[in-house]
Formats: structure tokens, sequence, C-alpha cells
């Protein structure tokens, strides 16, 4: 029998050091190495989750894999952190957050501009340029870059998107990449003249850039690049920040660089829109027309479902019985909810009969912002 306890997180934000209980009915047994961990935010039926391309389990490429039975069971109790696995959390976590609904992708976008110099941007500045970076639940495939003005030239070449997946995700990693040549080119994004800046998103922290070769005689600038790791598990606002500076070129920062430049990019639970800009040095000039910043809610409280789930075995019965199973999420911030209903044993057809209050052996618990919610369901099994 496939057992899940089923969550929904539709409140403001993640509420920590939450667990999910649950015990075997009697004479009930575990199947070993079956506990997991997913979220599911796609899901409306949760006897039925959406396909796994619209969610992410702990078993996932990426993620850390089976939940550890000896951590997490104990004589036929479960307590089990509902991101047990996720996030780059460890298998054994009994406690941890329970995530909050996320937008699926940040779509970050940059636009080159050549005039008298080359100015690259990613977010809208008092200027005009507009990038259109966004947060949505669909990947943008290119970018949106405004029409040029006062004798710029759009650089298409030299412009990109990256769409940045935030499913399963803890770190949004933020590389910028500068190179120099006739003019000096940053850049965020992968840009179909093939320079690469390595932004990613993923359970690891980047603290340097992966930078691509420079090509057509463009040299590498490492002392004006840089990295820096966002997390996005625990912070709601992306507050991405690009400050221009010109000196011998026109030089743009979203992050700290080895040469003092910083883009003070930032992921918080409060919206910051206020550029704080290093001050500029060595001849370099802050452009502040061709700066600007851009908050990003990535919430969606329409996205915070999940689930654990194990498989069970029904004991052998001569006469039918039917067994009480309860499950509860725990926490500060959770109110407690808790779900309860009966797994029915019929001897003569080998299989449970589930009753009102589980569907498929799914013990459903749910979490709303304004109280409690239990998910019910009736399936015959015949």
């Amino acid at each position: 029998m496939l057992t899940r306890l089923w969550y929904n997180n539709d409140s403001a934000g993640v509420i920590p050091s939450t667990s999910l209980t649950t015990s075997l009915p009697a004479g009930f047994a575990l199947v070993p190495n079956s506990t997991r961990t997913c979220l599911s935010p796609d899901t409306t039926d949760p006897a039925n989750p959406a396909p796994t391309t619209a969610g992410v389990c702990s078993t996932d490429a990426q993620q850390g894999g089976i939940a550890s039975d000896p951590a997490v069971w104990s004589s036929g109790n479960l307590t089990i952190s509902p991101t047990n696995g996720l996030f780059g959390t460890p298998t054994t976590y009994t406690n941890g957050p329970l995530a909050m609904g996320k937008t699926r992708y940040v779509n970050l976008q940059s636009c080159d501009y050549r005039g008298t110099w080359d100015f690259t941007t990613t977010v809208t500045t008092p200027s005009g340029y507009t990038s259109g970076t966004n947060v949505s639940n669909t990947a943008d495939s290119s970018p949106t870059c405004v029409a040029p003005a006062g004798g710029w030239a759009y650089a298409s070449g030299n412009s990109g998107v990256a769409a940045l997946d935030l499913l399963g995700n803890q770190y949004l990693n933020l590389q910028s990449c500068d190179y120099r040549g006739a003019w000096d080119f940053t850049t965020t994004v992968n840009t179909p003249s093939g320079y690469t800046s390595g932004t990613n998103t993923g359970n690891t922290p980047d603290t340097s850039p992966s930078c691509a070769p420079p090509a057509g005689g463009w040299g590498y600038a490492p002392d004006n690049s840089g990295a820096v790791a966002l997390d996005m598990l625990t912070n709601r606002y992306l507050n991405l920040q690009s400050c221009d500076y010109r000196g011998a070129w026109d030089f743009t920062t979203t992050v700290n660089t080895l040469s003092g430049y910083a883009g003070s990019t930032h992921a918080s639970n409060t919206p910051d829109t206020t550029l704080a800009c290093a001050p500029p040095s060595g001849g370099w000039a802050f452009a502040p027309a061709n700066s600007g910043a851009i908050s990003l809610d990535t919430l969606d409280t329409t996205r915070g479902e999940g689930f654990v789930e194990f498989t069970m075995i029904a004991p052998t019965l001569t006469t039918t019985q039917t067994f009480p199973q309860d499950s509860m999420l725990n926490g500060a911030g959770t109110n407690n909810p808790a779900s309860s209903g009966t797994v029915t044993v019929n001897p003569e057809l080998a299989i449970p009969l589930i009753d009102e209050g589980v569907a498929a052996a799914v013990l459903f618990t749910g979490l709303l912002a304004a109280g409690v919610a239990v998910y019910r369901r009736r399936q015959t099994t015949e």
C-alpha cells in the first residue's frame, strides 16, 4: 500500500522546524527504503500527483535520495522533515523547513547596447533601458529588450536570457563575467555569441564564477567578475541590483567583484529597491542613470503542496479487520494540523479497503494560512 502524508503551505513564507509524523497500523510492515519526500506544486488530486516534470522528489537527480530508515523510523513510528533529502538537506533529517510556494522560474534577462561604450543591463534603469527580467511559472526563451535610444544600438549577439528553475533548488548562483576588447562587456547569462557566465540554480553555493574563455580578441577581466550564492529556500525576494561605472570603458556589475565594486544583489524577506553601489575608484565614475534595482517576489501561495510517501504491507488475516491510522504536521506556525482515517483489510479480497478520510492509503494533512484543512476522499477497491 502506497501511503502519502500530504501538506499544503499557502502561508507567506517558509515555516522552520517542522516535521510530519504517523505510525504503521498494528500488524503492518514497512517496505524498507521506500520513504521519500516530494514537492508537487501543480497537483490538484492528491491521489494522483502531477507528472514528475511538474514536481521534484528526493530521489530525483541533484537531490539527496531515499530517506534513511534508521533515522526517520523507530518501532513503526515515522518522524520526518518535509524537506528531508530536498534542497541539499541530509536524508537523516527528522525536523526541517516547510518550504513556501514559489514561482517556478526567475527569468534573468541581459540586454546589451553599444554606443560610445558597451552597456549591459539586467534591470530597468532611470535612463529607460529595460531588460524584462521577471519571475513566472513559464520559462522565457528570449530577452525582451527595449528599443535603443540616443545613438545606442542593440547588440543581440551579446544579449540573452536564463530561465532559472527554483523548484527543489536552494541557491540561485548569480555569476557576472567581464570581458574587455573594443569595449568592456559584462554578462550574467549565456549569449548567442558564445559567452557564458555560469549563472545557475542548485543545492551547492558557488563561490567563484565559471566564465567562458574569451574569443575574438576579447580578454577575460577576472578582477571585475564575481559570483554570489543567493539562498532562495528561506528568502522570498530576489533583490537584483545593477551598478554602472564609466571610465576607460563602461562597466556594469550585479555582484561583488575582486576589484571592490559591488552590485549588492541579495535575497531577503523584505523587498529592497534602494541601490547600494560601491563608491567608484581608480578614475571610474558612478553612472546612476544606467544603474537600477528590482525586487522580484518569488512567492506563489498556490504552489506550496508536497508530500511524504512510503510503502507498507498489510498483515495476513482470517477475518475482516479495520485499522486506524493518524498523521500530524508539527511545528510552531503550523497549528499542528492532524488527520485520521481507517484501513479495512478483507481477507477474501486479500487487499485493503480504504474508507472516508483516506485515499489510496494516503493521509492528507493540509496547512493553510487561515487555518487547517484536511483533504478527504473515498476510494473503492474491488
